[in-house]
């Protein structure tokens, strides 16, 4: 197995519709992961912050710029065959204007906004359905405490 920690984000863009919360999912047009439907992740720069990836990457694949964006104490873990390694993800909740849309760059093809139980049966992976599943139920259904909060432009 490679040695060193894999250092990448999970940002979870979020929406409130008079339908109710609904959730960004974007479809990969590249590998890995090509053509499944996840939520926004990214590789983490050298000398870069995590929470700072996380909006550079929301930006960079969607055009958003989260109202509110938030760290958080889910992180998502996987096993890496490419890389040969186990990784953890921090997970960030970036909150966005009722209206928001997103503008894809070249890793995706096609983003969809849809409620937790759709966004849930889209994503191809358990450790992603229980990444969405912790977001609903404990990011959404709780007060988030204004500690987690980062500046929505820099992730700082």
């Amino acid at each position: 197995m490679s040695d060193g920690p894999a250092r990448f984000v999970a940002v979870v863009a979020l929406r409130s519709t008079e339908r109710g919360w609904e959730t960004l999912l974007v479809r990969r047009a590249k590998e890995p992961l090509l053509d499944r439907w996840l939520y926004v992740t990214g590789g983490i720069e050298a000398g870069e912050a995590a929470g700072a990836s996380a909006a550079r990457e929301l930006r960079e694949e969607t055009g958003l710029v989260a109202d509110r964006l938030c760290s958080s104490s889910i992180v998502e873990s996987f096993y890496s065959r490419s890389m040969d390694m186990v990784c953890f993800v921090p997970v960030f909740a970036a909150f966005v204007a009722s209206d928001a849309e997103a503008v894809l760059n070249a890793e995706n093809s096609a983003h969809s906004w849809l409620d937790f139980k759709s966004a849930i049966a889209a994503v191809p992976a358990p450790n992603q359905r229980e990444v969405l599943r912790r977001v609903r139920d404990e990011l959404l259904a709780h007060p988030i405490d204004p500690w987690f909060d980062l500046d929505p432009a820099t992730g700082i």
